[in-house]
């Protein structure tokens, strides 16, 4: 009997080792709103690191994370580092427009690997569509297929929130303006 459970456990494990080397270890995340304001508007809080707070998902969600943002907080080279109990990690800027959005960069803990994200506006009718993509390669042999599969769930779910909160701030902070 214990042979047996033995065997099946060594199964399971070279199972999941087999598959893990043939996932696909990159990752594409995108999630994408329509917001009732122009797209300046909306990167007022998008290009601006020292504004993430107000509608980002992970310092809302983590009172345990602790976030440092350079000076100046906008614009190419300007980043946000942040730590917690899970890792460190860090984000830059590579460009930034008030019509068409940010392009950053990830990089997480001690890995050379980093992510490649964005936030681009489009005009649509009655406003701007917003949408937030992260892509990135998990190289880490054999669970890096399983990490990447991970990695897609968790952030859509983030990336949803964060857009649904700076929707409504945006579209709030437009509704009090004089017209």
């Amino acid at each position: 009997m214990l042979k047996k459970i033995l065997y099946a456990l060594l199964l399971l494990l070279g199972l999941f080792l087999s598959v893990g080397l043939f996932l696909p270890r990159d990752f594409t995340v995108s999630r994408a709103i329509d917001i009732a304001a122009p797209a300046s508007a909306i990167h007022e809080e998008t290009g601006d690191l020292a504004r993430w707070q107000e509608w980002t998902p992970w310092s809302r969600d983590n009172a345990k994370v602790s976030i440092s943002v350079s000076q100046p907080s906008s614009g190419p080279g300007a980043n946000l580092t942040w730590s917690d109990q899970s890792g460190t990690g860090k984000l830059t800027i590579l460009a930034s427009s008030p019509e068409t959005g940010i392009d950053y960069e990830l990089a997480f803990g001690e890995s050379t690997d980093k992510a490649k994200a964005s936030i681009h506006y489009q005009p649509i009718n009655g406003g701007t569509r917003v949408e937030w993509r992260m892509q990135g390669d998990v190289d880490v042999p054999v669970v890096g297929g399983y990490f990447a599969l991970l990695a897609e769930k968790i952030s859509a779910k983030a990336y949803l929130a964060g857009l649904q909160r700076l929707k409504t701030l945006v579209e709030a902070q437009q509704a009090r303006k004089p017209k």
